[in-house]
């Protein structure tokens, strides 16, 4: 079967009668690729707006079959045309019409006609469109003079010569194609010239066929199968129509159309529908077929025997076919004449429903992206034994879990880099446990290159860095310097996204942007910022590990420098547990503000390979913290160090840390995200502490707050708040709250990140201190003796009542240690008294 039949033996006289036959067949589709017929990938039938065939015999009627645009000619011939009968024009006859074809201003269009036995004498039109007035008239000629094709645009105004005029008069197919601005010309199939503008406005253009607009121009020959579309055909496609001379026609006059699916439509295939229609006058179908290639061949797969009924007829067809497929429709009249669909189309299975598919629409470069496939598999039989996930064209091997039929897939990749804004393509291939490969629909991922400067060019901050004085936190500007050298990394650290390095001179600020926001994207901050003044000392305040998120940014880093006469270089020197350098690590000092009841951080150098650094203290006068951490895990915490040098003029000072010195061991701490920290309360002050360290160096805003625990959960007991990369928060419970209860809580810029129930009752020791043995043993010795008796059971009773009154006194504890363990005193007195009960009750 082809798409169109070249008619030779047969005339076909189609005639309006409305039969209406709906062919839905339902086809499980599972794939085989091949090759069918010349329109099999261009369904010109969607883009054809005018179509006259001519083959109304020995009237003066031309139908036109698509539009219904009809009009009145000279002499329809039937023994004349390339494709049955033509109209045959000569000088005695004008052919003229108006119609609108649908195409308006100056949309792209295509004329396609076959002319024969023309002689050409001067300039002859073969085509005109529209009036002779600017823009909008074509007059497609011929001229022997010059023995070439012309195309006249207003007139005379514009005119186009081209190609050698064809000797062969007794059939010739000539295509015009206009895009919206350039024509292209065309002539049995090959291509002149796309080079002629051409300005086109009107929508409804009076019509000429063998006579230009003024009635002159006169053609002599005939003009077969003339067709307008509404696109500007490509080279293929104008050749497809050539089909080597022998032509492809349409058959629009059947009423023949292929209504679903569209062409290349993608459809499940439990779900896949055909729909054909059709309408005949003055004769009645037969039959009508489906066709498919699924074989290699193309053939029928059904006919439906009709016998001239009018009734839709609905029937169900299934088959198993893997790849895109082929399909098409025919019917046979009552007189045996087959008509064919006129086009074929292509129809691709989906073997796989996707049931969701996530994903960042838009990242940057570097990031670590997460993409998820959940999928149904509808072949019967048919399982996914493994994916490939392609990111612009490089595969990476996915995970992948089922349950029954259905499937979930995904990758996490880190998206690679790119020099400008970029759209890169994604899909995942699915591998059957028989070998054949299912491509998921292509995805886009917008991908965005890092930009990073000094906030000159670009809007989205990072870092904003201030230059401070150490002891009093004023603004140092004048003959000051902040050096930074920055590099962004991709979470694993076996990528560099970005790197960035500046000076800052004589400014107090520094800050560093990004070009876009980071969306989803998490990346690896690390960075070295020096920072010195005149008359002060030149330190360091290193990053490590910090996470970058949309969320974790802009950071505010006040860095305070130390001024040169107060300050004292220390090489300070870090060991582990085993007393082994540790290289790379940061120590970060901080100083405490006694007017404020505050550490705050004033500076973080970084240790060599030999474990040591240079900090810049203040002799004898302040009190520090040290606290130490490498790649995001705290090693340890030194607090109350006090800077001691006995000759500073003559030897190094110098400060020795190891672990087993360290004042809270990295045990006693939680650790959360960037962040390690301690919650402890004293019962004597009634003190609520946190003691933290952010190991990656970057400050982040610090709030300790303790509410009292009641039905409100509104009375706040007392806050401290501190911005740093490490430091101490205390908060003091006033005593007129009582002995109840608080809820404690730890925010790091806004997000909680710890929570403890502290019970402010007071401990019997906290009352009674060293007096409180003496003081049981007393009371209970006192009431022994008033209830000294012969009588074992009395003196028992009299053990409970001072028991009751040591725990009413407060002397004895209440709380879980009261009852469990080996100080339960409540536990053992119990026990002491009922077994004095047991003897008594025996002697008696």
């Amino acid at each position: 079967m082809a798409n169109f039949k070249q008619k030779s033996t047969h005339k076909i006289h189609l005639k309006p009668l409305c039969l209406i036959i709906l062919m839905v067949i339902m086809v499980n589709l599972m794939g085989v690729s091949l090759t069918f017929g010349a329109w099999s990938d261009n369904d010109f039938n969607n883009y054809l707006t005018n179509y006259w065939a001519f083959e109304e015999d020995g009237t003066n009627i031309a139908i036109d079959n698509r539009g219904g645009n009809n009009f009145t000619v000279g002499n329809i011939n039937a023994t004349g045309g390339i494709n049955g009968n033509a109209i045959f024009r000569n000088s005695t006859a004008i052919i003229q019409s108006q119609f609108n074809s649908g195409i308006s201003g100056a949309d792209a269009r295509t004329f396609v006609w076959w002319v024969g036995n023309f002689t050409v004498s001067g300039t002859d039109s073969m085509i005109s469109i529209g009036a002779e007035s600017a823009n909008d008239q074509w007059s497609l000629n011929m001229r022997s003079a010059e023995s070439d094709y012309q195309i006249e645009g207003n007139g005379a105004a514009n005119n186009w010569d081209l190609g050698v005029l064809n000797d062969d008069i007794a059939a010739q197919m000539i295509a015009v194609t206009y895009n919206g601005s350039n024509v292209s010309w065309y002539v049995n199939g090959t291509h002149f010239d796309s080079n002629w503008t051409l300005v086109y406005t009107t929508t409804n253009s009076p019509f000429y066929l063998g006579q230009n607009p003024t009635g002159g121009q006169d053609f002599v020959g005939w003009i077969d199968e003339l067709a307008i579309f509404n696109k500007s055909l490509n080279f293929t496609e104008v050749s497809d129509l050539w089909n080597g001379g022998g032509g492809l026609f349409l058959n629009p006059a059947t009423g023949l159309n292929l209504n679903s699916p569209a062409n290349n439509a993608k459809i499940a295939i439990d779900n896949l529908l055909f729909n054909c229609s059709a309408t005949l006058e003055g004769t009645t179908i037969e039959n009508m077929s489906f066709w498919h290639d699924g074989t290699g061949t193309f053939h029928r797969n059904l006919t439906v025997d009709l016998a001239g009924s009018t009734n839709e007829t609905v029937f169900n067809l299934s088959q198993q076919l893997l790849t895109s497929t082929l399909w098409g429709c025919s019917l046979t009249r009552s007189d045996d004449v087959e008509i064919t669909g006129g086009v074929n189309r292509t129809v691709i299975p989906q073997l796989v429903t996707v049931n969701t598919e996530t994903y960042a629409n838009e990242t940057t470069e570097g990031s670590d992206e997460r993409f998820e496939l959940n999928l149904t598999m509808k072949l019967d039989g048919g399982v996914i034994d493994s994916s490939i996930f392609y990111f612009n064209n490089t595969a990476y091997t996915s995970s992948l879990t089922s349950t029954g039929t259905n499937y979930s897939i995904a990758n996490t990749i880190t998206i690679p880099g790119v020099d400008s804004q970029a759209n890169q393509t994604f899909f995942w291939s699915l591998v059957l446990e028989d070998g054949t490969n299912i491509n998921t629909t292509s995805n886009t991922q917008t991908v965005n290159n890092f930009g990073i400067d000094d906030c000159s060019s670009f809007t989205v901050p990072i870092l904003n860095l201030t230059l401070r004085d150490e002891a009093d936190e004023t603004l140092l500007s004048a003959n000051s310097t902040i050096e930074i050298d920055l590099s962004i990394n991709a979470l694993d650290e076996t990528t560099t996204v970005a790197n960035f390095s500046k000076s800052y001179v004589n400014v107090s600020n520094a800050r560093v942007c990004l070009q876009s926001n980071l969306g989803s994207a998490r990346y690896s901050l690390d960075s070295t910022i020096k920072y010195f003044a005149l008359d002060y000392a030149t330190e360091y305040y290193n990053i490590q590990n910090f996470s970058l998120t949309n969320s974790s940014v802009p950071k505010e880093i006040d860095l305070l420098d130390l001024k040169s006469a107060d300050s004292q270089e220390f090489k300070i020197t870090y060991k582990d547990d085993s007393f082994i350098a540790v290289p790379d690590a940061l120590l970060n000092i901080q100083r405490k503000y006694v007017s404020d009841g505050q550490f705050k951080t004033v500076e973080i150098p970084k240790t060599d390979v030999k474990g040591e650094t240079l900090g810049h203290l203040v002799l004898n006068d302040v009190i520090y913290t040290i606290t130490v951490t490498k790649k995001g895990k705290l090693l340890a915490t030194f607090d109350n160090i006090i800077a001691e040098c006995q000759n500073p003029s003559l030897e190094t000072c110098e400060i020795n840390l190891n672990n087993f010195a360290a004042t809270i061991s990295p045990n006693d701490y939680t650790v959360g995200n960037d962040l390690t920290f301690t919650l402890t309360y004293d019962r004597s002050t009634r003190t609520i502490s946190s003691t933290f360290t952010i190991p990656s160096g970057v400050p982040s805003t610090m709030v300790l707050n303790a509410t009292l625990y009641d039905n409100l959960g509104t009375n706040q007991a007392c806050s401290d708040t501190l911005s740093s990369s490490a430091g101490s928060l205390n908060c003091v419970v006033p005593v007129n709250l009582g002995n109840g209860s608080v809820v404690t809580t730890l925010y790091k810029d806004g997000n909680q990140v710890g929570q403890a129930y502290i019970n402010l009752a007071q401990d019997p020791k906290d009352l009674y201190g060293s007096s409180i043995v003496f003081l049981g043993l007393f009371l209970m010795l006192t009431l022994v003796g008033v209830g000294l008796s012969d009588n074992p059971m009395i003196t028992g009773v009299f053990l409970l009542i001072g028991a009751v009154l040591s725990i009413t006194m407060n002397v004895i504890g209440t709380g879980t240690s009261a009852f469990i363990g080996a100080g339960a005193t409540i536990l053992w007195l119990v026990i002491a008294v009922v077994l004095v009960l047991i003897k008594g009750a025996k002697r008696s």
